[in-house]
């Protein structure tokens, strides 16, 4: 009976640091990385298990120094990690670095999350929460590679849990680098993506492909061992690649790819290439920050020193810890499938066949807005992932092409359009050109949704509201007036602050001295339901 009620006693935060002879702040950050798993009182405080404490002692006694894990969990950046970087400049060293990841991963714990989504112990706030200001967005997989404009995967949980049903089929049109498809993975949803950026793409199905995590840490040696074995290399060439690489960086760049390329299994390979694709803007010349290529001042000196291999450890790191957590908690039959095409057309997805869509279109064209493609070019140059035919993936991308006549016949299917493009032609007729290709655009991508979406379904898109010559575009006034010709009916409408921004919030849009305007503050969550 004693043992029953010892194996069951609980330790709260304190007594559990005291226990392991920690402090609390080292105990938040061994749940971070999966180490230890708390459950959660009603009122949302961390309970430890006192036997789960015991058996982590135990499982790592070939910790260099098990009591404490701060010895060999450092942070840097944003991020936590097993050492700090300077120690990876000698081969047994980077060696002992994976090796302690191997015994991370061996001790079988996970954590699951929960506290980052946080909707069993306040249903009230749950419902009226939609800013997610202070949750952790980097999650499971979330965090493997940055994205322009990343969907906030607390808000796709949210609409996947409300408006379906598990076993359901969810579909995101603009699936980026795939948050809606990981969440419904993570809650029984099988889902579909359609994105027309490579990058993306490659992105969006690693972050959705489980691999055993003892395998990646493998894989992991061999590619370092290759690294080290490759002496004479032939640096790799693109178009102004020394505009942004030093010399030493191609050629550790070109060793490290070739390294990877040798992986026979193709999504462990896909794998890598992610943790690739993040080390290439680290070590570029480009400004850190923004998503536009300029090259920054301070890396243009002689101080300028990146470690590729130091970099690609502690990202590879960073994502296997992040697989072990994803494949510890999807559900096992669930499967995710993501199209290489454009959303405005017709991309082989049966009539009338998925349950919801959820989706976060570009606000405008990628040109004047965000810069998917200036953001994806060099890790698609050094990954060979565009097509011989495009050079600019922007132009491809939703109202990449201007060729359109400001009469369209679009322009009567919505009132509000039709007043926007008049006000902004009146001084810009070329700009106004731009601004009605992409809703052209948008409302081919709104006809196949609802061509793809089961009667009676939910529609639901993200989408902020940009200003054009000193006009504020009422983009989900515009979206749910096509839609309603279409076959929708809107439902309703949720705004959002748009937390940690990184744009200020004034910009001047018309470039005159002095002259400013405030950027974009809010977005529209719309809610559309297929009627017919």
């Amino acid at each position: 009976m004693e043992q029953t009620k010892q194996k069951t006693k609980m330790l709260n935060t304190k007594q559990a640091a005291i226990f392991l002879g920690v402090s609390t702040k080292t105990i938040y950050r061994m749940e971070k990385k999966g180490l230890l798993h708390p459950i959660r009182t009603p009122g949302g405080q961390r309970r430890f298990p006192k036997h789960s404490l015991e058996t982590y002692l135990n499982k790592s006694r070939e910790f260099a120094a098990p009591q404490n894990p701060s010895k060999f969990l450092v942070k840097e950046d944003e991020n936590v990690y097993l050492f700090n970087s300077s120690e990876l400049k000698q081969k047994s060293q980077t060696h002992q670095r994976i090796n302690r990841l191997e015994q991370i991963i061996s001790l079988g714990g996970y954590s699951n999350h929960n506290q980052h989504y946080n909707y069993n112990n306040n249903i009230k706030h749950w419902i009226e929460e939609w800013d997610f200001k202070k949750y952790q967005t980097k999650t499971y997989t979330h965090g493997f590679h940055n994205y322009p404009a990343m969907f906030i995967p607390q808000i796709a949980r949210k609409l996947i849990s409300v408006f379906s049903e598990e076993k359901d089929t969810v579909c995101d049109i603009f699936c980026g680098s795939g948050t809606t498809l990981v969440e419904s993975s993570l809650l029984n949803r099988n889902s579909i993506g359609i994105e027309l950026n490579p990058l993306a793409v490659l992105i969006a199905r690693v972050k959705t492909t489980p691999i055993n995590p003892k395998n990646l840490t493998d894989k992991l040696k061999f590619i370092i061992d290759e690294y080290e074995s490759i002496k004479d290399v032939h640096p790799y060439f693109f178009t102004n690649i020394d505009f942004w690489f030093k010399k030493d960086v191609i050629n550790d760049l070109t060793r490290l790819k070739q390294a990877i390329s040798k992986i026979p299994e193709e999504n462990i390979r896909n794998f890598f290439f992610v943790c690739f694709s993040n080390v290439v803007r680290i070590v570029s010349y480009t400004r850190h920050g923004e998503f536009k290529l300029f090259r920054s001042p301070n890396k243009m000196t002689d101080k300028f020193k990146p470690d590729v291999t130091s970099e690609f450890i502690k990202i590879c790191e960073n994502n296997i810890i992040g697989m072990k957590e994803y494949v510890n908690n999807i559900f096992p039959h669930t499967h995710s499938r993501i199209i290489m095409g454009d959303a405005t057309k017709d991309n082989g997805i049966p009539n009338n066949s998925v349950d919801l869509i959820i989706t976060s279109p570009p606000y405008g064209d990628s040109r004047t807005t965000v810069a998917y493609g200036q953001f994806s070019r060099l890790s698609s140059q050094w990954l060979d992932l565009l097509p011989p035919n495009i050079k600019d993936i922007d132009k491809e991308l939703i109202g990449g092409k201007n060729n359109v006549n400001l009469s369209d016949p679009i322009l009567d299917k919505s009132i509000t359009l039709k007043f926007s493009i008049n006000s902004i032609a009146d001084k810009d007729e070329e700009r106004a050109k731009e601004v009605l290709s992409f809703y052209i655009d948008l409302n081919k991508a709104l006809i196949q949704a609802h061509n793809i979406l089961k009667p009676n379904k939910y529609f639901c898109l993200i989408i902020g509201n940009r200003t054009v010559k000193e006009l504020v575009l009422k983009t989900d006034t515009i979206i749910c007036e096509l839609a309603e010709n279409i076959g929708f009916i809107q439902q309703g409408i949720f705004y959002r602050n748009i937390p940690n921004k990184r744009m200020p919030s004034r910009n001047s849009p018309t470039n005159e001295a002095g002259k400013t305007g405030s950027t974009m503050l809010k977005e529209s969550i719309i809610l559309l339901r297929k009627v017919y």
